[in-house]
């Protein structure tokens, strides 16, 4: 990742969004309801160091566990496939799933996980989250996870790939951001954005209408991405970001072209 220096510009101070109360995902199983519940309880506590209570029983078919101070919901009554219309809806965008439209049509279950009261610190919240998902994933038949609100339906393999990397200090951005791209064949200019970031209290980002390459855009977006999470930062409209590369890129906040509400807008 680049590094980023600021210009010291602030122009004003925006408003930003507010993480939601809960984190929740769905993880679709090919068969087998059957989850090796003391191997996810091994792997959370042995393989990512995580504080894990006794079970606080079962609730309306739903099983509790508190993580590192966090009440995490599993639900077990599952029994029902995710609507594949949903699903066939949202695979197409889904990139590096290549093949999900077609293989998420082998699911017959899912199993919600749901982790309880957050909105205090979203990045510890989703690191926890993430760990709890990977840990299902890896000890059940499943296939992939889907997250409605972020519009994420993500294979398994990627899903554990990305979320190894944070034991080498890395974010898992894949798991939790979606990124999206538009190109406007007309004139050959492309748009991209992202989905997810207002769940970490941080306006949208969009790149709207720029004739760089797909390639450079990505890299630029998902750098910024990864520094305003891993440094908490807030831009403001009329700042500039400057890459360590000496590309200078200006922050616009305004209404959002392909999102609703105020996104951040580079200039680039």
């Amino acid at each position: 990742m680049g590094i980023f220096d600021f210009l010291k510009r602030e122009i004003k101070t925006e408003e930003v969004p507010t993480a939601p109360p809960k984190i929740e995902g769905k993880i679709l199983l090919v068969d087998d309801y059957a989850v090796h519940w003391t191997s996810v309880i091994n792997e959370l506590r042995d393989v990512w160091g995580c504080t894990v209570g006794e079970p606080l029983g079962i609730q309306e078919f739903t099983w509790f566990v508190e993580v590192d101070g966090y009440r995490i919901g599993i639900a077990s009554h599952s029994t029902t496939p995710v609507p594949q219309e949903e699903l066939q809806e949202v695979a197409p965008y889904n990139y590096f799933w290549a093949n999900a439209a077609e293989e998420t049509t082998h699911h017959r279950l899912h199993i919600a996980v749901c982790i309880m009261h957050t909105g205090k610190n979203p990045m510890v919240e989703n690191l926890i989250f993430t760990k709890v998902v990977a840990s299902i994933l890896r000890h059940t038949v499943s296939i992939g996870f889907y997250m409605p609100s972020r519009r994420l339906l993500i294979s398994k393999e990627f899903y554990l790939n990305y979320t190894n990397t944070i034991t080498e200090g890395h974010l898992p951005l894949f798991n939790w951001i979606y990124f999206g791209s538009i190109t406007n064949h007309l004139n050959e200019s492309r748009s991209f954005y992202t989905i997810g970031l207002k769940d970490f209290n941080k306006k949208e980002i969009e790149i709207v209408d720029s004739i760089q390459s797909s390639r450079e855009l990505s890299k630029v977006l998902v750098d910024t991405v990864e520094y305003i999470l891993l440094n908490d930062v807030v831009l403001v409209d009329g700042q500039f970001i400057e890459l360590s590369e000496g590309h200078t890129l200006q922050i616009q906040v305004s209404k959002g072209v392909h999102l609703h509400g105020e996104t951040i807008q580079l200039v680039c």
